[in-house]
């Protein structure tokens, strides 16, 4: 089973993790593992999970196994590039990766995870009830027929789409050249670069094809992406659940906990910071009434 950690999600319960394989230490080559090899290795695996066509993938793969031989082998037999690569990846997930799910939603419910069982599942209830709830009334003023984070994106695409070179074979099958030349199948909703199939949105090359027929491009969106789509999603409710009626468990302790702190970034403070509103009392001598110093501090000699 291959869980997400805080990076990129690469490591497996059950085998050694990457990090056992690349170590701290020294090599069989000679070469000591340090921090710099991490970074590398992190870099060329979240280029591997955002791969979307074989030749992509071969090549980062190669690049991978040129830096580090460890990295490589643990990557081809103990990662199960099946659950997160794109190019291997099995099904519909239209581009989404994250790997702080579970921290996301821990930090969500900061409040309700040190209460009882019944009462954590009560707060959780509560706020997704009032989060359904929001987005619902939201969803209602939106008039496009996509969402609007997807609308925007659409547009961006089409932006950078306008300076492609493209031939057209027939009124399905387009070539578009950038940098490489790919092939796109509208009727399919294909494109070479396999991005169009991978996120359910058409790439900047597929929307240049699809600019030349004088077609709305949102027809070829997902309907993932739609506003029917969404609203569908947030359409049923989370119901009211009363507990006035419930008895009162008076035999249980009551605990109170401290409340939860966060440790500030830096050295600690030892000065106390004054108010700027605060008023300052002036030291004056009470012998010789001047001014800076009081009469402990006084150093004029008593007259006799």
């Amino acid at each position: 089973m291959t869980c997400l950690d805080g990076r990129l999600g690469l490591e497996s319960k059950s085998e050694k993790p990457m990090w056992g394989v690349l170590g701290g230490g020294v090599g069989e080559d000679g070469v000591r593992h340090g921090k710099s090899l991490k970074e590398r290795c992190w870099s060329i695996l979240s280029r591997i999970a955002f791969s979307c066509a074989e030749k992509e993938f071969d090549d980062v793969v190669a690049d991978l196994l040129n830096t580090s031989a460890d990295a490589h082998q643990w990557l081809m037999q103990k990662s199960d590039l099946a659950h997160w690569a794109n190019y291997m990846f099995k099904g519909e997930r239209w581009g989404e990766m994250y790997s702080n799910v579970v921290e996301s939603f821990s930090a969500w419910i900061k409040e309700a995870r040190h209460l009882p069982v019944t009462n954590m599942v009560d707060s959780i209830r509560f706020k997704l009830m009032g989060m359904l709830c929001h987005r619902r009334e939201q969803s209602h003023r939106w008039e496009r027929r996509l969402c609007p984070v997807i609308h925007r994106k659409i547009e961006e695409l089409v932006e950078k789409s306008h300076n492609l070179l493209i031939g057209r074979s027939d009124n399905d099958h387009f070539e578009v050249v950038d940098q490489k030349n790919y092939c796109i199948s509208l009727n399919a909703r294909t494109c070479s670069c396999r991005r169009w199939q991978v996120y359910g949105i058409p790439y900047k090359h597929a929307c240049e094809a699809i600019l030349q027929t004088d077609t709305n491009i949102y027809r070829y969106v997902d309907d993932y992406f739609t506003l029917d789509s969404y609203r569908q999603a947030y359409a049923e409710a989370i119901f009211l659940v009363p507990n006035n009626d419930k008895p009162d468990d008076i035999n249980r302790e009551l605990l109170v906990r401290p409340p939860i702190t966060k440790k500030s970034v830096g050295r600690p403070r030892r000065k106390r910071m004054e108010s700027q509103a605060s008023i300052v009392r002036e030291l004056r001598c009470s012998r010789w009434h001047d001014a800076s110093h009081n009469c402990r501090s006084c150093n004029a000699s008593i007259a006799d």
